[in-house]
């Protein structure tokens, strides 16, 4: 039973360590970075920036990709249009001056248009809780644009995990609207939350 316990606590550790062997190079700056980390080889580095949020003692990296459905995970269905892409949201997460552990925070797939990433940004949701990181997708159909918002929680860098969790309940209360989409006769009506400012104008109540 010892022996078993011992070794099960190893694999940990050692799933723990690959999980988190991502090196820096002094040389290269985010974006060459964010390259180098691509999840295939058809992936374009559409937006990456440095981000101070979660108390860290350097800024994280969060990074974009874009490539074409054909790449991505098959259990999505998107099909294989040669004109329809999928964007990937990345964030890497230093853990000492060198090293930094990948997290992937979701996949925004093709919706009569391919995706685009419109903002990010870290808010509280409440007085006491960590930064949660808001995605803000959008998909210009020829019905409108369609906006939408993902809340993530902050991962614990002792799990193995390499997903940030979905916030489903807080990213209902944004929805998923359509800006002046008309309905048969009747006319549309314009989205409330397009912009960053209007997500964080909502959070602010939501905080009082």
């Amino acid at each position: 039973m010892l022996h078993t316990l011992i070794v099960m606590a190893f694999g940990f550790l050692a799933a723990s360590a690959n999980a988190a062997a991502i090196q820096a190079n002094p040389a290269e700056g985010p974006k060459e970075f964010a390259a180098r980390y691509a999840p295939n080889d058809a992936s374009e580095v559409v937006h990456v920036a440095p981000v101070s949020a979660w108390n860290l003692n350097k800024p994280l990296i969060v990074a974009f990709y874009q490539y074409p459905v054909s790449y991505a995970d098959k259990s999505k269905n998107y099909g294989d249009s040669p004109n329809e892409s999928e964007v990937l949201g990345v964030v890497f997460v230093p853990i000492s001056p060198t090293e930094y552990r990948r997290f992937e925070i979701d996949g925004y797939g093709p919706e009569g248009a391919n995706a685009e990433i419109n903002s990010f940004f870290f808010a509280r949701t409440d007085k006491t809780s960590d930064e949660k990181l808001f995605v803000m997708v959008s998909w210009h159909t020829n019905n409108g644009v369609l906006y939408s918002t993902y809340v993530y929680d902050k991962p614990q860098l002792t799990s193995v995990t390499t997903k940030l969790t979905y916030l489903k309940e807080l990213s209902q209360r944004f929805g998923l609207e359509c800006d002046y989409c008309s309905e048969g006769d009747k006319p549309g009506k314009p989205a409330k939350f397009k912009k960053a400012a209007h997500v964080k104008a909502e959070l602010k109540e939501l905080i009082k």
